[in-house]
């Protein structure tokens, strides 16, 4: 009589692509978030240039009449 041998079932294939979605959601979400994040600061900083130029020109405007 042969014995039969049983392996370990952990579940790797299931397991290891929850791994890649989770992470591919991780990546995604930096993906996302970050780019939007520089968007926005870089829009903010450009605003107060535009808005200080806009008040040197005023000055100088109002200087010269």
């Amino acid at each position: 009589m042969q014995s039969q041998r049983r392996t370990k079932n952990y579940h790797f294939v299931p397991t290891f692509l929850l791994g890649v979605f989770f992470g591919s959601v991780a990546i995604g979400t930096l993906c996302w978030t970050v780019p939007i994040a520089v968007r926005d600061h870089v829009i903010a900083d450009l605003s107060a240039k535009i808005i200080d130029q806009a008040k040197m020109i005023d000055t100088m405007q109002n200087s010269s009449q």
